[in-house]
């Protein structure tokens, strides 16, 4: 009985269903952003994620069509931010470990300052 609904559920269309189907690319971006700023807390890009993917959930298929490559254009370019912001804050933690293990000099842990950080 289970599987016969949720059969009926995958079976039924949904606009969020037609968007992962026919973009793809872009929807595992917007996965992979999701997931990298729930990562770095940083609660900026998962709002704008959220917006851009409710923005192009809400419009119709033929404005879609039409904003396509500008809504392309926006998700790789908040991906490729993202990757960056990742790329900063393991480069931080590169450092911070080898300040405090005294394999360089003290420039992040000056003055009793133990280097912690909320968000990235």
């Amino acid at each position: 009985m289970n599987m016969l609904n949720l059969s009926i559920l995958a079976a039924a269309e949904s606009p969020f269903a037609n968007f992962a189907q026919e973009y793809t690319v872009i929807f595992y971006l917007a996965i992979m952003t999701f997931a990298l700023s729930i990562v770095l807390r940083s609660t900026k890009f998962f709002l704008t994620q959220l917006a851009l993917v409710l923005v192009v959930l809400i419009l119709n298929e033929t404005a879609i069509i039409v904003l396509q490559f500008l809504f392309t254009a926006i998700q790789v370019l908040l991906t490729a931010t993202i990757l960056y912001k990742m790329k900063k804050a393991i480069d931080y933690n590169y450092a911070l470990i080898l300040e405090k293990t005294h394999e360089t000099p003290r420039r992040i842990t000056t003055s009793g300052y133990n280097g912690t950080r909320s968000t990235f």
